[in-house]
């Protein structure tokens, strides 16, 4: 049924791969550890002090610009440098990737994935029907004990963040087709390889059937205006992070695949404002796996920002998103909702004007109002997930600021409970539209049918809500800053009720502010002066200077 790696490409990806997968040190062109290492001070003269550096993970950002300055500028040196990236081992390959950088396709397998990218997009221009990919995902990921045979549970009804109108029967028939069916496989894919050792996915052509599906979604993408295009193309990259992570498995297999040259294309010439996320997840996860980085990113996190050249962040900015949601959409800038660009603001516009290291990860699970079937996770699972995914990517390592939107609050609230170091190192909360008793529209929604856990957990006088915020209220007192925000606008769909009314988002402590906007829009910056932009800021900034004084102490 499905058309080999091998059938496909040929052998020679399989050859390098073999004989590509033990590290080549960079070392026989240009003898750079024959001279100490420059300091930090120190300018760097040589392609081969940079070479070094980026090896040793120390000013990354600097070394790459300096092997791009030499080569463009330099043709003497062009030749020692194109020798000292094609010998380069696999970290110093990450790093070219992970910046973008064009000396990245001088590698030997940078040069064949490309080759296997162009042959793949011209297989793929007959447009495989997302059945044929339904089956082979099937094929891929069935087991014994977690075969896909209720896939109902994972089939999601998938509307874009501010459609909430594809919730009505009539509106909702536009979304469904050949997309949403592939959506329940994908979601399966990622439990199973965030979970087990990817070999055994791997070994059934697990690589190429996402890249199939991803080729075949990737102009949708930048069209912006299919909902469940952008879903399915974030479910396959939150498999290749946790193939990227899956040791020694993964790692091998991406280089030497046409994915290779397809995420340095993300980064360096995106399709869509998602795509340098996505794929510097996947990079850093390599990198992990090689012992290049201390931590990973899995399936629900995201990193949005961290300081260069490995300067130590003084905070971490968490951003949790509620129902419907994602890492990028919730915080994406207001102006790219019509253009379908999505923008992370905060890392994008805030953070460069915060004259403080700070690193930006965000929540980036998968959630809707409703399921076709029964979804059957509910919010105390998501936030166990969560938790341990945070702890994994050094949450609780330093000072943490939390910023969240709609139900993230309240699964901050619940990780906090549970988790007493997490709690001692939170500064503050940011609560943005937190229904913390509840929102009038999770009635309304259950007329539909159907609905969520996390919709029922939103109806009024809920008992699993009221007892995570009482809860809540009992250790409140350690966390020295709290910020609130309202809506003031009704949502276009039910204009009789705000979605979660200021009775409702009012926090007992800190300030509580009203904004002029509605439940979608609100977390979402038009500019520099939007009110959300300025409250967010000034939070931030508020926890610095908390932070910061308690270190004089």
């Amino acid at each position: 049924m499905l058309r080999t790696f091998t059938r496909k490409y040929g052998k020679i990806a399989l050859g390098l791969a073999l004989a590509g997968s033990a590290s080549i040190p960079i070392y026989s062109v240009i003898q750079y550890n024959s001279t100490p290492l420059p300091t930090d001070l120190d300018p760097i003269l040589t392609a081969g002090d940079a070479a070094a550096l980026l090896k040793q993970n120390k000013r990354n950002f600097e070394a790459v610009q300096k092997l791009e300055l030499l080569y463009g500028v330099d043709p003497m040196s062009n030749s020692d440098i194109s020798s000292l990236i094609m010998q380069s081992d696999r970290v110093v390959l990450c790093k070219l990737a992970l910046h973008g950088s064009h000396l990245f396709s001088l590698h030997p397998a940078s040069i064949v994935s490309k080759n296997q990218l162009n042959l793949a997009r011209k297989a793929n221009e007959d447009n495989e029907e997302d059945l044929l990919m339904y089956q082979g995902l099937n094929s891929i990921f069935s087991k014994s004990e977690n075969s896909l045979g209720a896939l109902g549970f994972y089939d999601y009804v998938i509307c874009d963040e501010n459609d909430l109108n594809c919730l009505e029967r009539d509106k909702f028939k536009k979304h469904w087709g050949r997309d949403q069916k592939i959506v329940a496989p994908l979601i399966k894919g990622i439990e199973l390889t965030g979970s087990t050792d990817c070999s055994e996915f791997l070994e059934k052509d697990l690589l190429n059937v996402l890249l199939n599906i991803y080729l075949n979604h990737r102009a949708d993408l930048a069209k912006g205006k299919n909902p469940v295009t952008r879903r399915v193309c974030q479910l396959v990259m939150k498999i290749m992070g946790n193939i990227a992570k899956s040791k020694p498995a993964g790692l091998d297999y991406i280089i030497y695949s046409p994915w290779w040259a397809l995420l340095h294309e993300m980064i360096n010439s995106p399709k869509s404002g998602e795509e340098p996320y996505w794929a510097r997840k996947v990079v850093h996860n390599m990198l992990f796996a090689l012992g290049g980085e201390e931590v990973c990113y899995s399936s629900d996190v995201i990193e949005l920002h961290r300081p260069q050249d490995g300067e130590e962040p003084l905070v971490d900015i968490v951003l949790v998103h509620g129902i419907q949601g994602s890492g990028l959409t919730t915080w994406r800038s207001n102006d790219s909702i019509k253009t379908k660009k999505t923008k992370s603001w905060i890392s994008e516009w805030l953070v460069p004007e915060i004259k403080t290291p700070v690193r930006v990860i965000a929540s980036d699970y998968v959630s809707s109002f409703r399921t076709l079937r029964g979804l059957k996770e509910g919010l105390p699972h998501r936030a166990r997930r969560l938790e341990k995914e945070f702890v994994e990517c050094g949450i609780g390592q330093r000072p943490v600021l939390w910023i969240a939107h709609s139900l993230g609050g309240i699964i901050i609230k619940r990780i906090l409970n549970t988790n007493p170091e997490i709690l001692s190192k939170t500064v503050g909360i940011l609560f943005i539209s937190t229904p913390h008793r509840g929102s009038p529209l999770a009635d309304f929604f259950g007329r539909f049918g159907n609905v969520t856990d996390d919709v029922k957990m939103l109806k009024h006088n809920n008992l699993e809500n009221n007892k995570i915020h009482n809860s809540f209220l009992a250790i409140a007192n350690d966390i020295p800053l709290f910020v609130s925000v309202g809506e003031t606008i009704k949502h276009d769909i039910v204009r009789a009720y705000h979605m979660v009314p200021p009775e409702s988002a009012f926090f007992e402590k800190g300030a509580f502010y009203h904004f002029n906007s509605n439940h979608i829009d609100i977390s979402k910056a038009k500019d520099r002066n939007d009110p959300v932009f300025k409250v967010v800021k000034s939070f931030i900034n508020d926890g610095i200077r908390i932070i910061k004084e308690e270190n004089k102490k």
